[in-house]
């Protein structure tokens, strides 16, 4: 970062200025922040500068409302967008506030501005609304356009105060933070400088607690990931993340609901009473940890690893070094690899203080935990350094539109502020084959949708043609099965999602192809549709997004055999009608006095048959009771053992002579299931 500039070197730029003045009509100061003092003039103090003593002095555009006493600035609701742009001027930097929405939601920070004055498009904005958060400019030639996820629940309840956090490195990386959590990294090669302010568009919010300071941290890497769902009762600040563990005159541990292998954590951590607090990992069970766990904490005087199950095992203890803990405070990191290579690092060295290897490691919870003592974790960082995680049989994925990434996780698509978002595989499949197409699904925001492809006819421009099961949270809530030409809707299969379906963030989507062109959604292992796409010609895989910030793994192939019965025959019944292959449901009559019907069943030995959930073999009849009163349902199951694709021919069997005539008619089968449903 550049000098700050000091009242000798500004005369002397002054001075310089004075002399070029023929040749630049403007320029904006070279430091990394310049700010003004009351009078306009740069008084050079040191960094870092907060806003209520520098920035709010100087005079600003737009339609605001300054509090000085407060040290806040409150952005009046305009038919549009409003730009209020400070005095001060900026590169690198940290710019951070709380932010509390009065009317309308979509706000936050301007930086980068050429001419305060008379903006036009040569500035970028960071925003945040109701789902997402928005990295931007107005100026098309810029190509500046990014969306990360506003955390779930952070306007539950009723709130609309957060903590929003600007972050730009020498490096031109422009990080946002929302209540502590990363939610946007992007390195803009074209970044550049200029004037800071505060922006919304028909809103009005309210800035406090505004902080400007040199920006000395690292932007957040791709494998760091937010800690959250304690367990325990710790204190969240919902501004910051800080975690504040509690003395409850005892241990007190309390878990994330992240389980971790090969990772990095690290927090500033301090005393508040007492003096022993560090990490938790490698714990098994995050709700009764019995002794199932490591630890690294700190007291005063020493720095403890140790397996609290198997302290004979490890048990390692140092001195703490003098200058490392101040005033209670202190910074500690831990780095774990796969192969339980433990390292601790004690109040910023780059030296561990402990370095192990342990070979009883294993992957586990990470958490806090404090003994006899409160304590407050600040800065909390947790890198997941697991190597890239996307598992597949299918080849060739790469991006179509939207923004992609692989990550430890999965293949995500980080696409909350976008419509329809593809990355295509360059596998194709031909119309007339059987086969499987499925994957787990993690859909993180709650108003996104995301899914699996196939049938694509052109995979440059997917939106020309293609087929689609999803779960969607953006227009209603529902699980859909769908086939879409140009933009329009051709037909769809769905239901609606429950309300653990709704909450939860997890999914197995599953498709099923049969010959015929019947198609077969399964959402968890539960049938949402079936649709009979006669000409249906296949195409390429793939997996899209719409509004949603999805990660998809264990997305796979399977070329499979057409589950096939190719004769059943009936003793103690008689079918209503011979068989045929093809039909999806039968009706049989019970001869008079039969308690119990023999159905044989014909099918390739590589298929495994069921009826009524008993395993059956080809050629070998399998009994089946029949009620004493009204009908009984009989459900013939054959299935492809390596696809596990399956169909189940509901049949239905009356037993005449417990009925008067009127009643020995044609029956309807007792059965949820469609024809050629595959289970």
């Amino acid at each position: 970062m550049r000098r700050n500039v000091t009242p000798q070197r500004l005369r002397r730029r002054i001075l310089a200025l004075i002399v070029c003045l023929a040749m630049v009509f403007s320029c904006l100061p070279s430091a990394a922040i310049n700010v003004p003092d009351g009078n306009g003039q740069n008084p050079g103090s040191p960094l870092p500068y907060a806003v209520t003593d520098n920035m709010l002095a100087g005079a600003f555009t737009g339609d605001y409302t300054v509090d000085q006493d407060a040290g806040s600035l409150t952005l009046n609701k305009t038919e549009g967008n409003n730009h209020a742009v400070s005095e001060v001027t900026a590169d690198a930097f940290i710019l951070e506030a709380d932010i509390t929405f009065e009317d309308g939601l979509d706000a936050g920070f301007l930086f980068g501005a050429t001419d305060r004055n008379n903006l036009g498009v040569d500035w970028y904005a960071i925003k945040i609304g109701p789902s997402q958060v928005r990295l931007f400019s107005d100026n098309g030639s810029y190509n500046l356009n990014q969306y990360g996820s506003v955390p779930s629940g952070t306007f539950d309840n009723g709130n609309y105060k957060v903590h929003f956090k600007l972050a730009v490195t020498e490096d031109n990386v422009i990080s946002a933070y929302v209540n502590g959590q990363a939610v946007l990294s992007y390195q803009y090669d074209a970044y550049h400088g200029g004037y800071l302010g505060f922006t919304g568009y028909f809103c009005q919010a309210k800035f406090e607690n505004i902080i400007l300071r040199e920006n000395t941290e690292l932007p957040p890497q791709e494998n760091e990931e937010p800690l959250t769902g304690w367990t325990g009762s710790p204190t969240v600040d919902p501004y910051t993340g800080a975690v504040t563990v509690t003395n409850n005159q005892g241990n007190n541990h309390v878990l994330s609901e992240t389980k971790a292998n090969a990772f990095t954590m690290e927090a500033d951590i301090s005393f508040l009473e007492g003096g022993d607090a560090g990490f938790l990992f490698s714990t098994v069970n995050r709700t009764n940890l019995g002794t199932d766990w490591i630890g690294i904490k700190a007291t005063y005087s020493q720095l403890r690893l140790f397996d609290e199950g198997n302290q004979a095992a490890l048990d390692v203890r140092k001195p703490i070094p003098d200058g490392a803990i101040v005033d209670g405070k202190f910074h500690l990191k831990l780095n774990v690899d796969a192969d339980g290579n433990i390292k601790v690092y004690l109040g910023g060295s780059a030296d561990p203080l402990i370095s192990v290897q342990y070979d009883e490691y294993v992957a586990g919870y990470v958490g806090l935990t404090t003994y006899n003592c409160t304590a407050k974790f600040e800065n909390l960082r947790f890198y997941n350094n697991d190597p890239v995680g996307f598992t597949t049989n299918l080849n060739g994925i790469h991006s179509v539109s939207g923004n992609w990434s692989l990550t430890t996780r999965g293949y995500r698509g980080n696409n909350t502020g976008l419509g329809d978002a593809y990355a295509m595989f360059t596998d194709t499949v031909d119309g007339s084959e059987t086969f499987v197409f499925e994957g787990d699904m993690h859909l993180e925001n709650s108003n996104g949708i995301g899914g699996l492809v196939f049938g694509v006819k052109n995979p440059d421009s997917p939106t020309d043609e293609w087929y689609c099961i999803n779960v969607g949270k953006r227009w209603g809530t529902q699980a859909k099965m769908l086939k879409n030409m140009g933009g329009t809707e051709i037909w769809n299969k769905q239901r609606g999602l429950t309300q653990a379906e709704i909450e939860k963030k997890d999914y197995h989507l599953r498709l099923e192809v049969l010959e015929g062109g019947t198609l077969n959604y399964y959402l968890d292992g539960s049938l949402i549709g079936t649709y009979v796409e006669s000409d249906f010609a296949g195409g390429t895989f793939g997996v899209m997004t719409n509004g949603g910030d999805v990660t998809f793994n264990n997305v796979n192939y399977y070329k499979a055999k057409n589950p096939r019965i190719t004769d059943m025959s009936l003793s103690g019944a008689a079918l209503s009608e011979p068989y045929a292959e093809g039909k999806g449901e039968y009706l049989a009559v019970a001869d008079k006095d039969a308690d119990a019907v023999g159905i044989t069943l014909t099918a390739d030995a590589a298929f495994a048959l069921s009826v009524n959930k008993q395993s059956a073999e080809s050629g070998k009849a399998v009994s089946v009771p029949l009620n004493d009163i009204g009908y009984t349902s009989i459900a013939i199951k054959v299935e492809d053992p390596v696809g596990h694709i399956s169909r189940t021919l509901p049949s239905g069997c009356a037993r005449t002579r417990m009925y008067p005539p009127s009643m020995t008619g044609d029956i309807a089968p007792s059965s949820t299931s469609p024809p050629n449903t595959l289970l």
